[in-house]
């Protein structure tokens, strides 16, 4: 896509090589400035090797061939150095949570050999993505350890790397990093459970079918890039319920297990506020040198937090269990295994702090975008509670390969994309139709917004069967997940 860059990745690779003449200048936008580590890192390793930034305000590859290649070979070097820091420390965090050589190994494959990893980050070399991931995996390893230091650490390089990530790590810097308090009797039923989760469920339904036929955005400037399948809502209605009910029906059992009072006497509120005007002033120093840029979803909507949920949450509903089918192309079999053991993880969150569940369930809202590589920070934490739920489990030779062999499958590392010529992507009249088929479907069918038809419905089928089968593999051998454990 686009030679290697992608669409964002030309302003990436822009500001990659003349970083600093554009910040003395007042041009890096504001968002850039709130991505810009792993920018600023590439621009140095750029300039050791003596590149200087060209004139020109983007780098389109056919008019500078050279430097195009010398930056997508720092971004390609940049990315596999991150890639070996991420499997460095998710093998600390494997030591830390005890598991076993199995154990490790099914873990680490799940984790990393998937589309994401493997393929995405090699093809599109110039993003962002990867550095996400790695901050995902210092989170995962600041709560493995029960480590504040390396919690502030991640909370702070994530202001440089992802402004959402940011929120994630003020929420568990707020409480402590061990189980909250809890009420003394189990005053709350599997009633109240559900009436909790029928209600957010509810409530999401309401904001769907309200944005969904009243747009956010003016008549006439509503975004066409997303394919919509508007005569199947009905059927996209009920399955985000069930998904939204299921996932919330989980994390009330565990959350209205804690004492609330109890629990906001433990609110951290020195280092949370320490925390908090970092992140202000940080802000403000980018409000002060980054250029003001209109970032717009659309037409008279600004980029807002509540706008950018509703604009997710819209496409949620533009085909029938869309975000699932996308979360399956783009995690592979990772996926499956956090569906189905949805509930342990929720409990074994709660070992780890409120602010954890608290998390799980932004988390849990957040995965009803179709745009799974959003959901990239807290992947590994969602993995590492995973398997510290299940830190006994010991497999055998022949599941570890077959896991991996599926792993392998689902990450399409086989399946050729290359070569799509520069008249395949640029200047089209119609965009949405290029996308939306060969050759640019064979990159696109991994982005779950931009599958077409027949690849959505192919990802879900096949994610639909390996929910089954693997459920069906678990309920009739317990002992393979189960063993010594509290199912």
């Amino acid at each position: 896509m686009f030679g290697g860059y992608g669409s964002d990745g030309l302003a990436y690779g822009h500001f990659s090589l003349g970083f600093e003449k554009e910040f003395r200048e007042h041009r890096v936008p504001i968002r850039m400035l709130e991505r810009v580590l792993p920018v600023y890192a590439v621009h140095l390793m750029l300039k050791i090797q003596g590149v200087e930034p060209v004139p020109e305000k983007m780098i389109i590859p056919e008019e500078q061939v050279g430097f195009h290649h010398k930056v997508l070979e720092a971004y390609m070097l940049y990315n596999l150095l991150v890639f070996i820091a991420s499997v460095f420390f998710w093998m600390l965090i494997t030591e830390k949570l005890n598991l076993g050589i199995s154990s490790t190994l099914v873990s680490s494959f799940l984790l990393f050999v998937n589309f994401a990893n493997i393929k995405q980050y090699f093809y599109e070399p110039v993003m962002i993505d990867p550095t996400v991931f790695f901050a995902g995996i210092l989170l995962a390893f600041s709560l493995a350890f029960r480590s504040y230091t390396a919690l502030y650490f991640v909370a702070v390089i994530t202001l440089f790397i992802n402004a959402a990530a940011v929120y994630y790590c003020l929420v568990v810097a707020a409480f402590p990093l061990s189980s909250p308090p809890l009420k003394q009797a189990a005053i709350h039923g599997k009633f109240q459970s559900r009436l909790f989760a029928l209600a957010v469920t509810l409530f999401i339904s309401g904001l769907a079918i309200y944005y969904f036929f009243s747009p956010l955005c003016p008549e006439g400037s509503e975004p066409t890039e997303i394919p919509t399948a508007k005569n199947w809502f009905p059927l996209s209605l009920v399955a985000v319920a069930v998904y939204v009910f299921a996932g919330f029906l989980s994390l009330t059992d565990s959350l209205l297990q804690v004492n609330p009072v109890a629990a906001l006497r433990t609110f951290r509120w020195k280092p949370w506020l320490i925390l908090l005007l970092v992140m202000l002033l940080v802000q403000y120093f980018f409000n002060k040198y980054g250029a003001r840029l209109s970032e717009e979803i659309c037409a008279d909507k600004p980029f807002t937090v509540w706008n950018y949920f509703i604009y997710s949450l819209r496409y949620s509903y533009a085909r029938p269990a869309a975000m699932a089918s996308a979360h399956f192309a783009y995690f592979g079999l990772a996926f499956i295994s956090l569906s189905i053991y949805w509930r342990q993880i929720i409990q074994e969150g709660s070992n780890y702090g409120l602010g954890t569940l608290l998390i799980l369930s932004m988390t849990l809202l957040h995965s009803l975008t179709s745009e799974t590589r959003h959901l990239l920070f807290m992947f590994p934490v969602s993995m590492m509670l995973l398997f510290s739920a299940f830190r006994e489990i010991k497999f055998n030779s022949l599941t570890v390969a077959i896991i991996l062999l599926l792993c392998i499958a689902a990450s399409k590392v086989w399946f050729p994309i290359n070569p799509l010529n520069s008249e395949d992507y640029i200047f089209h009249p119609e965009p949405l139709q290029q996308m939306l088929h060969s050759p640019l479907q064979k990159y696109f069918m991994n982005l779950g917004p931009w599958m077409n038809n027949r690849m959505y419905l192919l990802h879900l089928l096949l994610g639909v069967a390996a929910f089954v089968v693997c459920g069906a593999i678990i309920r009739t051998k317990p002992k393979l997940v189960y063993d010594s454990v509290n199912a």
